[in-house]
């Protein structure tokens, strides 16, 4: 899946003073989490940060970049996923203005989407 989002670019670095930070994948559709695939949503990704970097604010800077790269495209809302017995990251994206959009299951995993407005909200 890695290889296949990197082929068709959606996959994005983010340096600082030549040093990769982290990633994020940002793409236009995710089916299997998101059946409904709304042309209007941008589906964020593997967004990762590597240890060195971690609690400075580069994965909520990372995640903002992800949406003005969403608005910039037309789009609506951004959506993402993460493990539903994640505490920790669950609350990071409700800290971040995701709203809770229920869970899907996938490969065996709860997952718990979420969902953010652009725009100044959704219609």
């Amino acid at each position: 899946m890695v290889a296949a989002s990197m082929a068709r670019g959606e996959v994005y670095l983010a340096w600082r003073d030549r040093r990769e930070i982290g990633t994020v994948t940002v793409s236009s559709s995710d089916p299997m989490i998101w059946p409904d695939r709304s042309a209007d949503a941008a589906y964020v990704h593997r967004l990762a940060i590597r240890r060195v970097f971690g609690g400075l604010g580069y994965g909520r800077a990372i995640l903002e970049w992800a949406e003005g790269s969403a608005q910039s495209a037309g789009k609506k809302r951004v959506r993402l996923d993460c493990v539903a017995d994640n505490a920790g990251l669950r609350h990071y994206y409700e800290q971040a203005g995701y709203a809770y959009a229920g869970d899907a299951e996938r490969a065996g995993f709860r997952l718990s989407r979420y969902e953010k407005p652009l725009f100044g909200g959704m219609t």
